[in-house]
């Protein structure tokens, strides 16, 4: 994430920059979000403050993930598991009128299945909203794609995210903003695989990869012995430039040791690698 600017009160308000700012602010919404939810690990607190920064469509070195918003990460939706093979997914919904205290579902779909899914939520009167997958239902690895429709103030029905979904691999707490499964409007003319952004990375890592056209693909992990260690997707995608995630589980959902790995994506015409390097 980048440096944050801060307002500051001498007589009037002014600006300031460095980690001397940055750091409190930072620490600030930690404690809110986690006066929220207070049953946020360290890694779910970690991920929930990436995807709440305002460059998190399109991170890079320069910007990281982007400034990050108090309302956006407690708003954002968390995990807990409840020790039995099921998970809760918490949500609260804002708009300008305040908490959202209506009525909310869920849609989600399953691994590269076109089948989805819904649910009512329940509000329990403490301003989240909550969901239960059961285990049932799903199995560790699988790839969960969701989103949310609530009803605002003014009884309109409203999306969240507005694009894309948001995903989660089944056995992991962390949820990503994923807003890449849908073709971007310009579709690019060839083949592309891209370095994973962050590299180093101990948590999730983003794979970006051009598409010219409709295919079927194979996207996999394999480690420096040329062991392969996971799939991370295996079906069609449609052209356009789309978006995968890691996070350093193996295919029986065990975390990965440190060192090197290589991923590769293949289709019938097309095959290339990159190395990545994950550290716990």
């Amino acid at each position: 994430m980048s440096c944050f600017k801060a307002a500051a009160y001498t007589e009037g308000y002014n600006f300031g920059n460095g980690t001397s700012y940055s750091a409190p602010i930072a620490a600030g919404i930690a404690g809110q979000l986690l006066s929220a939810f207070p049953y946020l690990t360290n890694t779910q607190m970690r991920s929930i403050l990436f995807e709440s920064g305002d460059n998190v469509e399109d991170p890079n070195n320069e910007r990281g993930y982007g400034l990050i918003s108090s309302l956006r990460a407690v708003t954002y939706p968390n995990l807990v598991d409840n020790q039995d093979g099921s998970y809760i997914v918490n949500k609260i919904f804002y708009d300008e009128s305040g908490v959202i205290e209506n009525s909310a579902k869920i849609y989600y779909t399953k691994n590269s299945e076109e089948m989805l899914y819904s649910g009512d939520m329940f509000f329990s009167g403490d301003l989240i909203y909550r969901y239960q997958f059961s285990d049932s239902e799903f199995n560790s690895g699988d790839t969960i794609n969701f989103c949310f429709n609530y009803s605002d103030s003014s009884s309109n029905i409203n999306r969240n995210p507005r694009t894309g979904y948001y995903t989660f691999i089944y056995s992991s707490l962390n949820i990503v903003l994923n807003t890449e499964l849908n073709p971007m409007d310009e579709i690019p003319k060839s083949y592309t695989l891209y370095q994973n952004f962050p590299n180093p990375f101990n948590s999730w890592t983003t794979i970006y990869i051009d598409f010219p056209e409709a295919a079927n693909i194979e996207l996999k992990i394999y480690n420096i012995l040329g062991q392969e260690v996971v799939t991370i997707f295996s079906g069609k995608t449609e052209p356009g430039k789309r978006r995968f995630f890691w996070n350093g589980l193996d295919r029986f959902g065990s975390r990965v040791a440190s060192g090197a790995y290589i991923y590769n994506v293949k289709t019938s015409d097309f095959t290339q690698s990159k190395k990545m390097i994950f550290l716990k």
